[in-house]
């Protein structure tokens, strides 16, 4: 594979919005085609509230992207964490997760969060991989069943 190129950009990025639909098709399936329950979700992850976005780019193709948006003064969340299917189990995912952690730590955050529907199992076998621990799901997540949530201090 060439070698990958990480991009910062915001919520407004073409590339961004082209796989936040992607994302929102995937979490459609992921809460069992459940529509009206994955819509809940809509409000706390529009690509406006996501301020700090890194594209991954391949040979100057998009192929994965993840945002941080601030969560509190000390933590920012991971969101919209994707991958090209036919770009996976290549190290992309676990590559963004180094790029983010250098770019919340860059930003002054002391912790990284993030939460995944208990039925995303590659998400969460990323978190354990890259040494987040599950916690107790936080706001607004507190409230959907299926939950789980995970964070790591910023190196």
């Amino acid at each position: 594979m060439d070698s990958l190129e990480f991009v910062w950009t915001d919520g407004m990025n073409d590339d961004f919005r082209k796989f936040f639909k992607a994302t929102e098709e995937y979490y459609d399936d992921v809460v069992g085609g459940d529509k009206e329950l994955s819509k809940q979700f809509v409000p706390n992850n529009t690509p406006a509230l996501i301020t700090q976005v890194l594209i991954v780019y391949v040979s100057e193709r998009p192929v994965a992207c993840a945002g941080l948006k601030k969560y509190s003064e000390r933590a920012v969340e991971i969101k919209r964490m994707w991958v090209e299917p036919k770009y996976r189990k290549k190290g992309i995912a676990t590559a963004m997760v180094e790029e983010l952690g250098k770019k919340a730590k860059e930003l002054g955050y002391k912790k990284i969060i993030i939460e995944a529907h208990k039925n995303m199992t590659e998400a969460i076998k990323l978190a354990s991989k890259c040494d987040f621990e599950k916690i107790v799901a936080y706001p607004p997540y507190d409230h959907f069943e299926g939950s789980d949530c995970f964070a790591k201090a910023v190196a």
